[in-house]
């Protein structure tokens, strides 16, 4: 029996109707070319450390570091169990299997785990889907079936390397972002507050946001001065008016005024330049750059464009949606015509009825050496349906369809007109001359080109200038050009000094983020660390994290209160109508926020329009985030080092291009994160406490949230939550006071007080906070009564207890 598995039961789906259909029978399809069945994302997941040894149920510094067998032991998953045992089942039968999961490492592995713990060790094949359209599906299986043919049966060999790559970044998320977070919460978190969560990604990802913060608070601005003057014709005509407003600006008043001295009475002929340039479209989207663009467009969040687009994936409408390629391979272009076509009968897409002949861009666009593993997203070959869509998918779909047409459509061309006339002025108190360019440009469209999709629509504005997606300016907008002639004199009249003043860094925007996180490289200056982040490609450069996991980092970060939604000016806000909703079914598991749902967001504030949804926001670190920061840049740099962390990544793509060579590989990768784990918790051990000022720390701390496991508002932990403090599992120190200490508490603070001297607090029979509190003093806990500021510097931790259930977030497991 054939077995034909898929990551989720879409694309089980979408292939069992082009493998000749079949009626749906618990979790698989019998097709007349086999079974199709499939996962929902992972089926397994990584065992916490809870749950891995019983000494790492306690949060002590004693226990750290955390280091499991390489690679992670991982269990099935309590929430996808009866679809294991039907996965399970079926590969027990199977006498051949194909994996069709995702095209990717994390696809890889959803299959090659499953594989490996239900002993299949038959013939496999792969399946490499970029569409679940029909044309796709079948185009697909007839290039698996040539490759099989090729290499005698072993087509899966090729991306058997993934799995390692998976495996390896799955154990390094782990020990770093498990050891870090309790690291980090023991020894730096002052109080009792929850966790101080930490990793690999995220928290590299928060000193970029912490540091930007940095530049806007530590900016001082200056005034410069741009000097206009008017100018007389020798002819006819009125009089013009040129600026001298130079890139390297003028910040002496004296210079400005001698060269506004010097333009009144200057004289000479003017130079014009007049030329036509080309406005090529903006490139085909990836991942962050269409993130981006639907939060400048559509309002949205990260993870509203991320889940709006994954719906159209699964329904066959676009392409694979994780990438971070701006390019199509070659064999895309056939289905060009037919995509084109199927477009222009679409209202809005109306000046695609004259394009004769799509224009493949070859090379700029299409490029087969650019494509791994995944191309650019694009419509696919279905025939879009905005009714069956629903508002939100057309919306984005729209804004897929529109770029991918107008990448194959002709270059915009623009008039531009430059006036420009030399006035040469002396330098105060020296006799040399310098030369002072007053000038005038402007430009006009002469040809539309692709601009004409865009006319009258609400994108174009978003078309004009540059963004923070990336994109090229191409816009039309309407310029008057300079009516002057090449040698044409003109005689200074009179000039005039307007002060502008230097403007601070942009704080990032939210929808931004996975793009700044991707294209570290675009924020350094440093010529070393640039060629350190370079790649062959330079549109595909080192960064943090993959196209599947950087729109989830910045939810990651709201839920840990590390920061949070901010205006332009730094003052926070809430998106309307959207907060953070937990997503159900994430092997991810705790600790994910999502904006674009219901909800309350953290650190509510000032609101934002309807329609944003966040996704026009502006980030910003809270009073945790900057203490973590700094903390971290003192104790273990290399964990808040952007640069550093991007390289390592890189060293975990080379291990999925490894070849046969990919597991040892990933084997000494995992020995360098053990090192690098047991190192990173001795420094961050031995720092001192975070310095944070009470009232920030309090109007910072997480909001009680409602279902398992949620913090007691204010305290540290959650009724019957695992404490090394002995009693505090029932007591708590959330409790305000509102319940009496057990007996056992009772019992235990009377008998400190006879052994060891101890005072005990006034009112602490009647109040279970109080009893805890003296409890954790007692033998050694850093979170004495009352100290939930940053003002106590005591000694090191023996043991930093436990923090709220829940509160430590799941690592090790990237998407599902």
């Amino acid at each position: 029996m054939k077995v034909w598995l898929t990551e989720k039961p879409d694309a089980g789906r979408a292939l069992a109707r082009v493998l000749g259909g079949g009626r749906e029978q618990g979790g698989y399809i019998e097709t007349p070319r086999g079974v199709v069945t499939w996962g929902i994302g992972h089926l397994l997941e990584s065992v916490p450390p809870d749950d891995l040894r019983k000494e790492w149920k306690t949060w002590a510094a004693s226990t750290l570091p955390l280091l499991p067998p390489a690679p992670l032991p991982l269990r099935v998953s309590s929430r996808r169990g009866g679809q294991f045992r039907v996965v399970d089942k079926l590969l027990g039968k199977a006498t051949s299997v194909v994996i069709a999961t995702d095209a990717d490492r994390e696809g890889e592995a959803i299959a090659r785990e499953l594989l490996e713990r239900c002993r299949y060790r038959g013939p496999l094949a792969r399946l490499k889907l970029v569409a679940l359209e029909e044309s796709a599906i079948k185009g697909a299986l007839a290039e698996m079936e040539a490759a099989e043919a090729r290499q005698q049966g072993s087509s899966a060999r090729s991306t058997e390397a993934w799995y390692a790559e998976s495996q390896a970044r799955t154990y390094q998320d782990w020990v770093l972002g498990y050891g870090g977070t309790r690291a980090c919460s023991i020894a730096l978190r002052p109080g009792r507050g929850g966790a101080w969560r930490a990793g690999p990604v995220k928290t590299p990802t928060l000193a970029l946001i912490e540091r930007r913060e940095r530049e806007i608070e530590s900016f001082r601005p200056r005034d410069y001065y741009v000097v206009e003057a008017t100018f007389d014709r020798a002819g006819p005509g009125q009089p013009v008016t040129l600026r001298h407003a130079p890139e390297d600006k003028i910040f002496d008043r004296a210079r400005a005024e001698l060269i506004a001295e010097a333009a009144r009475s200057a004289q000479g002929p003017v130079a014009v330049v007049d030329k036509q340039v080309k406005v090529e479209p903006p490139r085909l989207f990836n991942s962050g750059s269409l993130t981006a663009k639907a939060g400048q467009v559509l309002g949205w969040a990260p993870s509203k464009t991320r889940d709006v687009l994954q719906q159209l994936y699964d329904r066959g409408y676009v392409t694979y949606p994780r990438t971070d390629s701006t390019h199509l391979p070659s064999s895309y272009a056939a289905l060009a015509p037919k995509i084109l076509r199927q477009l222009s009968e679409l209202e809005g897409f109306e000046a695609l009825k004259a394009l004769e002949r799509p224009l493949l861009r070859r090379g700029s666009r299409y490029d087969d050496r650019k494509v791994s593993p995944h191309h650019a997203i694009a419509p696919s070959a279905k025939r879009p349906e905005r009714q069956a869509m629903g508002a939100d998918a057309w919306a984005l779909y729209r804004i897929i369809a529109k770029n991918y047409a107008a990448n194959h459509m002709e270059a915009g061309v623009n008039r531009f007109v430059q006036a420009s006339l030399p006035v040469t002025y002396r330098i105060d108190g020296s006799p040399e001359r310098a030369t002072a360019v007053f000038a005038t440009e402007g430009s006009v469209p002469v040809k539309a080109g692709w601009r004409a999709l865009y006319r009258g629509d609400a994108e174009q504005e978003a078309e004009r200038g540059k963004n923070q997606s990336g994109e090229a300016p191409g816009g039309e907008a309407q310029e008057q050009l300079p009516d002057l002639a090449e040698g044409e004199r003109l005689a200074g009249r009179d000039a005039e000094i307007s002060t502008k003043r230097t403007q601070p860094p942009e704080r990032f925007k939210l929808a931004a983020l996975p793009n700044v996180m991707a294209r570290l490289v675009d924020l350094v200056e440093d010529p070393v660390l640039k060629k350190a982040l370079a790649t062959d490609d330079p549109d595909r450069p080192k960064g943090l994290g993959t196209p599947a996991t950087r729109i989830a980092i910045a939810d990651e970060l709201l839920e840990a209160v590390q920061i949070a939604l901010c205006d332009a000016a730094g003052r926070t806000v809430s998106p309307s109508k959207a907060g953070p909703a937990r997503r159900r079914g994430r092997s991810a598991g705790e600790g994910e926020a999502q904006y674009g749902g219901k909800g309350q967001a953290p650190d509510q504030g000032r609101g934002l329009p309807p329609a944003t949804n966040g996704g026009q926001a502006y980030v910003r670190p809270t009073a945790i985030g900057r203490a973590l920061v700094r903390s971290l840049e003192a104790a273990w740099p290399t964990l808040v080092d952007p640069v550093s962390r991007a390289i390592s990544e890189a060293g975990l793509v080379e291990i999925g291009a490894a070849g046969a060579r990919a597991r040892e590989q990933r084997d000494r990768f995992c020995e360098r994160a053990r090192d690098e784990a047991t190192v990173m918790s001795r420094a961050i051990l031995a720092a001192p406490r975070a310095l944070v000022p009470e009232a920030e720390l309090a109007a910072a701390a997480p909001r009680p949230a409602r279902g398992r496991g949620a913090p007691a508002a204010g305290g540290s932990g959650a009724r019957g939550s695992r404490s090394s403090t002995p009693g505090a599992s029932r007591g708590g120190t959330g409790g305000g006071g509102s319940r009496p200490p057990s007996q056992k508490q009772i019992a235990l603070l009377e008998s400190l007080a006879r052994e060891r001297g101890l005072k005990l607090p006034d009112g602490w029979r009647a109040d279970g906070r109080l009893a805890s509190e003296a409890i954790s003093q007692a033998l050694g806990d850093r979170g004495g009564p009352g100290q939930t500021g940053g003002a106590r510097a005591g000694g090191k931790p023996t043991g930093g207890g436990r923090p709220a259930a829940g509160s430590e977030p799941r690592h090790g497991r990237r998407r599902g």
